[in-house]
């Protein structure tokens, strides 16, 4: 069986167990089947262990012999949907310790009502008599949101459904040993150009797209070793690598200094160290040039325990005031990266690190740090954390990790070109990759007016072993540049603000648009959902949707944990609250039920309600103290506050009180300062409200689920960013 994507199988049985694959002489076989309302917890299963489950049997895996894992998803008429998603597996005869790991990620068809999860479709690609037993393998399933979770083919580490091997030993990249190329390539590989005027990129980009030729560009560049890496390789220096297959090259590296006073560790004990620390001038970490710039940027693992003193040696001995942070310390059950920086105070080796500032945002985490060394003044270091960029792939959303960016260019430091900025994710290859080349191609963009994303990478992996390691973040770098250099700046200072609204009314001589207008067409061409995107539960649930075509894309649907999952409502981020709202639509009478379910669900406490609605649409108790019950939901009204401009009312949904706000006469499609100065007020009553029931998430809601829901949430975005940091971009808002 070829690798094909999960909506091109059709109509092949995939839920063959081993007795009837074998029979068939079929090359796969399905080892266990579960129903979704098995998945509610995580699952611990043991691959080749000569059991049976039902009617499947879970035989023992051949030694020496190739195997893929995927999962397969019926949804009936024997119809199956497929995802190929490990990589090969060759078990061995002694233990499993040094092998692969496997993300084998359930695509987003979960969703569908009365499917049936074929789990673990083992294809076979050769046999041999010899026996071996297995591994485990997990399914988990994110706990953080209660009884929901996102579509689980989000880009997004905390709430992927994951199948993972226990005690795998991971590599960031493929077999490098397939790959290896000879060191004398370094020399003799010509390196590729490809410059892209900043006018075209756009069009280009497209171009690319629908041609799909970014896959044969990417892979022009060979991947794998190509220059010597002893110092890493040396006994003294293996364990400061955290993969054994990432190692800094010789020519390149990061050397540091030894001092006669180093083995004198006084540290403060808030994080802890390494008590075998050995000093070497050995750090896995590489100068990567910039856009004229040489040694530019530091790329580096994240710090293993052993290597926290080294880490923070490096910060200070190359004066670098920037670390820049992709990955969390924990990801899918996995440490990607100790915790190497203090919430107080402490040191390592001969520095003392202070935290003095921690701003938080909904998807990264600014920090301050004051640095010191005995006999040396003080010094500032910024820690720009960027929490929602899952390990081998690209961020689900680009407009945070764009504001993240812009945080780093704005800095005071960021101009001096001999203070190195120092990035990392786990490996320091892929992530960082990815972020380092948007930078540099920022920086040529400036001077020249175009980019070469291509020579880049021909440089960067001369520098660092498969720098921008997967093909859809070379995709990605392209898909961010023209969202940052598609438009001019619309991030305003709040004291011009009265004179760029003036500009965006002008009418161009040229196009007959407003600046205003032409803004809004390039914020559908950029952040339109494509068909692509749209949830296939939307589609097979029309009668859920007062507006076929308002439906919830894949990346952000809410879904519940019962059979009938499926409910037209979205996860949307605030300034600084990550999935800090819930927008839905008025739920249909049908729908009702559902809704109140989510509301339960997700401990909702509050309701923004912006629409007024007939009677007909009313989705609660009509009385006081009368009790509905809306399926297994026990809803009774126990308060109603009418106002001239707001509606208050208190219900209690199963014993937990939820206050509803409803706007009055509100019509966001009125240009008025009436209009805009009612919605302010409305904002500020909610967010009274949110903080006294102390929830970090609302819902909030229009009669469709978009247009008034999607202004407020926009209004809130920006006036939460004016009190922080008194600057509006509506632009950013609205693309949030």
């Amino acid at each position: 069986m070829q690798n094909r994507s999960i909506f091109e199988i059709g109509l092949v049985n995939l839920s063959l167990n081993y007795t009837e694959a074998r029979k068939l002489k079929k090359p796969y076989y399905a080892v266990v089947k579960l129903l979704p309302i098995q998945l509610k917890g995580s699952i611990e299963f043991e691959i080749g262990i000569n059991n049976k489950n039902g009617l499947y049997t879970n035989p023992p895996l051949v030694p020496n012999q190739e195997y893929r894992f995927g999962i397969a998803i019926s949804i009936g008429n024997d119809t199956f949907y497929y995802n190929p998603c490990s990589r090969t597996f060759i078990p061995r005869q002694r233990e499993v310790t040094r092998g692969w790991i496997f993300f084998i990620l359930l695509s987003g068809m979960l969703f569908l009502v009365g499917l049936t999860f074929i789990g673990l479709l083992v294809y076979i690609k050769t046999s041999d008599p010899e026996q071996l037993r297995g591994f485990f393998i997990f399914w988990s399933k994110p706990t953080n949101r209660g009884s929901l979770f996102k579509d689980a083919n989000v880009s997004r580490s905390r709430d992927r459904l994951t199948l993972i091997t226990a005690n795998a030993y991971e590599l960031e990249e493929d077999d490098l040993s397939r790959e290896r190329k000879s060191f004398s390539d370094i020399n003799t590989f010509e390196v590729k150009s490809h410059p892209i005027p900043v006018s075209e990129l756009s069009d280009y980009v497209a171009q690319m797209q629908e041609d799909c030729a970014f896959k044969q560009e990417y892979s022009s560049v060979p991947r794998g070793q190509w220059a010597k890496w002893d110092e890493g390789r040396l006994p003294e220096n293996k364990g400061k690598n955290r993969y054994g297959n990432l190692l800094a090259y010789d020519h390149n590296r990061v050397i540091l200094a030894l001092e006669k006073d180093e083995d004198i560790i006084e540290n403060e004990a808030e994080v802890p160290l390494d008590e075998d620390y050995a000093p070497t001038d050995y750090i896995n970490a590489s100068f990567i040039d910039g856009y004229k710039a040489p040694h530019r940027y530091i790329a580096t693992q994240g710090p293993l325990r052993s290597t926290i003193i080294d880490f923070w040696k490096m910060i200070w001995q190359y004066d670098s005031r920037h670390i820049v942070m992709l990955t969390n310390v924990e990801e899918l059950g996995k440490m990607k990266c100790v915790k190497y920086w203090p919430e107080n105070i402490s040191t390592f080796g001969t520095i003392r690190v202070k935290l003095v500032k921690t701003q938080t945002y909904a998807d990264y985490i600014i920090r301050k740090f004051l640095i010191e060394k005995k006999g040396f003044p003080e010094k500032e270091v910024y820690h720009y954390h960027f929490t929602s960029w899952p390990d081998h792939t690209v961020p689900a959303y680009t407009t945070s990790l764009i504001s993240f960016i812009k945080k780093i260019r704005e800095n005071e430091y960021y101009k001096n070109k001999n203070q190195p900025i120092t990035v990392h994710c786990s490996a320091g290859v892929g992530r960082t990759g990815t972020l380092i080349m948007i930078d540099a191609m920022l920086e040529m963009s400036q001077h020249e007016k175009q980019i070469d994303i291509l020579s880049y990478l021909c440089h960067i992996r001369k520098q660092r072993v498969n720098m921008v390691e997967k093909l859809q973040q070379y995709i990605f770098v392209h898909q961010i540049l023209v969202e940052i250099l598609s438009k001019e700046n619309t991030d305003i200072e709040c004291g011009h603000l009265d004179s760029y609204v003036m500009r965006l009314k002008y009418h161009d001589a040229v196009t007959k648009k407003t600046l205003l207008e032409s803004q809004f067409e390039t914020l559908n061409k950029l952040y339109g959902v494509s068909s692509k995107e749209v949830s296939a539960a939307a589609l097979t649930n029309p009668t859920r949707n007062r507006n076929q075509e308002i439906v919830p894309a894949n990346s952000a649907r809410v879904i519940l944990n019962s059979p009938e999952d499926y409910i037209n409502a979205i996860y949307v981020n605030g300034y600084k609250i990550k999935d800090a709202y819930i927008l839905t639509e008025v739920p249909l009478p049908d729908c009702q039920s559902i809704f109140w379910k989510m509301i339960d669900s997700c401990n909702i406490k509050v309701i923004a309600l912006l629409s007024d609605l007939f009677q007909s649409d009313i989705y609660w108790p009509h009385v006081i103290a009368e009790t509905h019950c809306y399926g297994n939901v026990e809803v009774e009204l126990i308060e109603e506050e009418v106002g001239e401009k707001i509606i208050i009312r208190a219900f209690r949904v199963n014993n937990k009180l939820v206050k509803q706000l409803q706007l009055r006469n509100w019509i966001p499609s009125l240009k008025t300062s009436h209009c805009s100065q009612r919605l302010v007020e409305f904002y500020d009553t909610v967010e009274k409200h949110r903080i006294e029931s102390m929830s970090y998430q609302i819902v909030v809601q229009c009669l469709n689920g978009c247009t008034s829901s999607g202004v407020y949430c926009g209004a809130s975005f920006i006036c939460d960013r004016i009190k922080e940091e008194q600057r509006v971009d509506a632009f950013l808002a609205a693309s949030i």
